[in-house]
């Protein structure tokens, strides 16, 4: 996997995302705000860039490195031995349930996942 990090540019005594010159090249217009589609943000191919506000980059997000079970919004309820199964839809809390088995949990929020257009990407 690459490196993580934005590239960045110096022009004329400022520093710029190379994602967004990518785009002000290619397309003409200055984003102000883009997602990298496969979350690799030294990947500056267009087609690898979207335009994408706040809630729509938080739609595809990595999976976080200490997640156990998988996939986002899955986790072990250590206090009643079940799955629990959450999505935030614009900063609140829903919580899908809590199943027995851990693949009722993931199908619970990859639905929600469906339901709320996350990006098909997001929890890789």
């Amino acid at each position: 996997m690459s490196g993580q990090r934005y590239v960045l540019i110096g022009l004329q005594s400022k520093v710029y995302r190379a994602n967004q010159l990518a785009w002000l090249y290619m397309l003409g217009i200055w984003p102000k705000q883009i997602d990298h589609i496969n979350h690799i943000r030294d990947d500056n191919r267009i087609i690898n860039l979207r335009i994408a506000d706040y809630k729509e980059n938080s739609k595809n997000q990595t999976k976080y490195s200490n997640n156990k079970s998988g996939t986002n919004g899955v986790s072990w309820a250590k206090n009643c031995n079940k799955w629990r199964a959450i999505i935030y839809i614009n900063k609140v809390k829903i919580d899908l349930g809590l199943h027995e088995d851990k693949n009722e949990a993931i199908c619970a929020r990859l639905h929600a996942n469906r339901l709320y257009k996350f990006h098909r990407n997001h929890g890789q």
